[in-house]
């Protein structure tokens, strides 16, 4: 009788400890969790609780992952967002780029470079170390406007009835993301109708009036049973989407003819929870949690690539971290990384 209680308690303690390890701890159950490894550093971005409230991105370095580290929080991100929805954001190219997810009247990305990042304190803008730093000062330095989002909101707009100004439906039916692709260059892709349609930007500093100027130019057509908020990323010339609902799709190149989203990860009872992308090595890390209820159960991560090779390990192999959320969450997922190390080629 007593080996039965034992046995009983055991189970109860095991689903418990699972249920800790292995939950999301990012605020957004529904969002993937993200981070970014650049230059001894670890990023990762606090979601917003508060619409118009600005992105507070964390960073510290791995080299001190496994001691009592330093965080530092930036406070970025002035513009309109009008939505507790997280921003769009991501590490390339020695900058930060960001982009409020509310598709309204526009979308103004910013690009910071991270030479900048100490100007935006915890506490807000640092002026004297602004002015000091750009004498030539302008409220438009960082600011990338994003065309060709703006009049593909016309269109939805038009296309559900309402006209040009404030008299609108919310945008909940077409998303999009950023890509850098160099210091000076970007391609958006913009999700509608099951269609992607990619824009690549290329902004030219104009020194005297202190801001970017940005041409677009249409690239491609992608089609995609997508319907929902994706994160693209890019290995050599092919793209991939991991979606909101834990999925992830690849859209390869091909010789002759258009791209078109295929699946290679649609495992429902193993949805993708994160993402982790080493800039600097060029690859990207996506983890996904088990949500089958049994003892013995376990949690994954893979390199995107057109045959993922997935890595299974137990939730218990998440060690403590004492750090803020999310930055706890990233950084437990990162020293797994680096104690496991990349899959097999």
């Amino acid at each position: 009788m007593c080996r039965c209680i034992a046995f009983l308690v055991l189970v109860v303690v095991s689903f418990g400890c699972l249920s800790l390890l292995g939950a999301n701890k990012t605020g957004e159950a529904s969002t993937p969790f993200a981070g970014f490894l650049h230059d001894d550093y670890l990023y990762v971005a606090k979601h917003q609780t508060k619409e118009d409230e600005p992105l507070r991105l964390l960073r510290c370095r791995l080299s001190r992952m496994d001691t009592d580290r330093i965080v530092m929080e930036h406070e970025v991100g002035r513009q309109a967002n009008y939505t507790t929805k997280p921003y769009r954001w991501r590490i390339g190219h020695d900058c930060l780029w960001l982009a409020s997810s509310a598709i309204f009247l526009g979308v103004v990305m910013e690009r910071v470079p991270l030479d900048d990042l100490d100007i935006f304190t915890a506490e807000g803008i640092d002026y004297k170390l602004f002015y000091r730093k750009y004498p030539k000062r302008s409220l438009d330095m960082h600011k990338w406007y994003l065309w060709p989002l703006y009049e593909a909101e016309q269109n939805f707009q038009y296309e559900k009835g309402f006209g040009i100004g404030w008299a609108r439906t919310p945008v909940d039916e077409m998303w999009f993301d950023v890509l850098p692709v160099g210091q000076d260059a970007c391609r958006l892709f913009i999700l509608w109708k099951r269609q992607v349609t990619v824009w690549e930007g290329r902004g030219k500093w104009l020194a005297d009036k202190v801001k970017w100027d940005v041409t677009w130019a249409e690239q491609e057509v992608i089609a995609a049973d997508l319907n929902e908020q994706f994160t693209v990323f890019q290995q050599g010339a092919d793209y991939f989407f991991v979606t909101d609902s834990g999925k992830a799709y690849i859209a390869k190149k091909r010789e002759k003819g258009p791209r078109q989203a295929e699946p290679i990860w649609i495992d429902a009872s193993r949805p993708i929870i994160g993402m982790i992308a080493d800039v600097d090595r060029g690859e990207t890390f996506v983890f996904a949690k088990n949500k089958r209820a049994v003892i013995g159960a376990k949690d994954c991560y893979f390199a995107l690539a057109d045959k993922p090779r997935v890595v299974e390990f137990s939730p218990f192999d998440l060690t403590p971290v004492k750090a803020p959320e999310p930055l706890r969450t990233v950084t437990q997922y990162a020293r797994l990384l680096a104690v496991k190390g990349s899959p097999p080629k």
